[in-house]
């Protein structure tokens, strides 16, 4: 029902917004004595929607927790560790059945707080000093689920660390199960982190490493079995070594009943994807996230073009090296053609039936036709950045170094030469 939104600045502030009547409620600012607080880590709204919890940054990390609709903080509690510089605390989750209960995770932190009288005591399991805890989410009142940047899920119940599990081999989650363990370090950089745990009535939700996400659906009161495993789907992109940050999961979110997620990554797409299908499987098999919406571009839009004649333009992406076709009419993609390589400019035709791209090697004139672009004439100008046809149609120029070329369509004979 309401979005909080942190704001960036010498005074930070939180906005929020009533998702009703998209209209802002009220705006919280930073108490007097924080003042050289300069953003939020971490924001939560309590289980009633009546108290916002939110983390300041370092150098003084301070809880604090607004009673929001009155615009004043209720109570606060400095939760900066001293003993270790890097620690931070970037996670916060409110309790969904009691407003006095909080937990705090991040790098080289974790905490329960409970609320006495406007005053938070410190209770249960905290020793992550070796723990870069990455995503934290309730199962119920009692119960807490905790990711590592390993690839580890932490159990607690009543404030108590009870197991820990290694995602990676684990289709089945007893939390009856007492296992001797030893809480190991933290392992950097293994590709394994888990972020956005979620849970909802049916079961939990999270991101293991890049482009993963695993559903586990509960299974009676302590159990619950891996049910889907879905991939973000792959992109095409000019330096695929360096596009892992586009497959993390950002967040995840259930719909109302539960039986739709919906995922955001590094790419500007949201993703889909259906639960609980009824079909029996022997074994899961990895399935692609759906796009929801129209395919959109991922990373600049290096060239535009618009149509005279048709309420359609073209664009081309510089990083995932593809040539879209839109309606703006429809509000929807007609056409998408993916390349292997890199494209510096597009111009559609003012009929809208032909257009001219700048791919590395040369500039080609193509034939749009229903499901394709088909060559009909290639021109040696690499790298061509600026091209444009004449009002009419029957002329284009196109930049080729320090040179203007002007062509016609007719016979594509070059009969301008502007120096």
């Amino acid at each position: 029902k309401y979005v909080a939104l942190c704001e960036v600045s010498d005074k930070p502030s939180i906005s929020i917004y009533d998702t009703n009547s998209l209209r802002r409620r009220k705006t919280l600012g930073i108490p007097y004595d924080c003042p050289d607080v300069r953003r939020f880590t971490c924001v939560a709204f309590s289980f009633d929607n009546k108290y916002l919890a939110a983390v300041t940054d370092q150098p003084d990390q301070t809880m604090l927790f607004y009673a929001w609709d009155k615009g004043k903080v209720e109570s606060s509690i400095k939760v900066l560790n001293p003993q270790n510089s890097a620690a931070l605390i970037s996670q916060v989750a409110c309790n969904p059945g009691d407003v006095g209960l909080v937990a705090l995770a991040g790098d080289y932190s974790f905490k329960f707080l409970t609320c006495s009288e406007t005053i938070w005591r410190p209770y249960g399991f905290s020793k992550a000093e070796n723990l870069l805890i990455t995503s934290i989410a309730w199962l119920n009142t009692d119960r807490l689920l905790a990711g590592t940047e390993d690839g580890r899920i932490l159990f607690m119940e009543n404030g108590e660390l009870k197991n820990i599990f290694k995602m990676t081999e684990v289709t089945l989650m007893n939390l009856k199960m007492r296992e001797e363990f030893v809480i190991q370090p933290t392992v950097y950089n293994t590709g394994l982190e888990i972020r956005s745990l979620v849970s909802f009535p049916k079961g939990f939700a999270f991101g293991l490493g890049p482009g993963k996400v695993l559903v586990f659906e509960k299974d009676g009161q302590h159990k619950f079995i891996n049910k889907h495993i879905f991939l973000v789907p792959r992109q095409v992109t000019k330096d695929p070594e360096s596009t892992e940050k586009f497959y993390a999961i950002n967040t995840i979110n259930p719909n109302s009943s539960s039986d739709r997620l919906i995922v955001t990554t590094g790419w500007s797409q949201l993703f889909s994807a259906k639960l609980w299908t009824t079909a029996m499987m022997l074994e899961i098999t990895p399935e692609d996230l759906g796009i929801m919406g129209q395919a959109l571009h991922h990373g600049p839009i290096n060239s535009l073009s618009m149509c005279a004649w048709k309420s359609i333009f073209m664009t081309s992406g510089d990083d995932d090296r593809s040539v879209r076709i839109w309606d703006y009419e429809s509000e929807s993609i007609v056409m998408l053609k993916q390349y292997q390589e890199n494209i510096f400019s597009v111009a559609l035709h003012p009929i809208g039936l032909f257009c001219l791209i700048g791919f590395t090697d040369k500039l080609r004139f193509m034939t749009i036709s229903i499901d394709d672009l088909l060559t009909m004439q290639e021109f040696p100008i690499r790298a061509c950045k600026i091209v444009k046809f004449s009002n009419g149609g029957h002329l284009f120029s196109a930049v080729n170094g320090n040179v203007i070329q002007i062509y016609t369509t007719i016979d594509f004979t070059n009969k301008f030469l502007l120096k």
